[in-house]
């Protein structure tokens, strides 16, 4: 997608469609928090490429932690809202009203399948809106040496002994900073 195109982005769900491998056992695993973490982490980065300067909003539709304990994946340990947070976006007023959309068609696609009726965890859904801005978003190195050394819009938290000099503007890759 060309940069700053996009004025409004939705993760719906975020992680949650993903249906649970045998070999993995159930949601409620760190593995599975650990995977919808990756998926919604490299989502809101490439959100920050997509998005427009002015008035770019990214809209999380996710339960109510309290009623997410309750699903299959409560155990699991997904923390969306913090998530969301460490990632550089800041809480709106919401746009969108999860209320305005009839229980008779919301159908989401949940951990594989679409279920025949709502479960009962997914009844305090809400629409989460964000702004957030433009700098990479600051990992540790442990998780640093996780990703691809091309990955764009992250750095390292607590930065580097020697800052190579950039030009104004242009971000330190994570190759660069690996490798320092």
């Amino acid at each position: 997608f060309a940069q700053q195109a996009f004025g409004h982005i939705v993760l719906f769900l975020p992680g949650l469609g993903f249906s649970v491998p045998r070999e993995l056992g159930s949601a409620d695993r760190p593995l599975f928090a650990y995977r919808t973490h990756l998926f919604a982490f490299h989502v809101i980065r490439h959100s920050k490429l997509v998005l427009k300067n002015d008035g770019g909003h990214l809209h999380v539709v996710w339960p109510e932690d309290n009623r997410l304990m309750s699903s299959p994946c409560g155990a699991a340990g997904i923390e969306m809202s913090q998530l969301v947070s460490f990632c550089g976006c800041k809480p709106v007023e919401a746009m969108f009203e999860m209320d305005k959309i009839h229980s008779d068609y919301f159908y989401p696609f949940v951990f594989g399948e679409v279920p025949a009726e709502l479960p009962d965890w997914l009844s305090g859904t809400r629409i989460h809106s964000h702004t957030f801005d433009r700098s990479p978003i600051a990992i540790p190195l442990s998780v640093a040496l996780f990703l691809h050394p091309d990955v764009g819009f992250v750095t390292i938290k607590d930065g580097l002994a020697e800052q190579p000099q950039m030009p104004v503007g242009q971000i330190l890759p994570l190759r660069v900073a690996l490798t320092n």
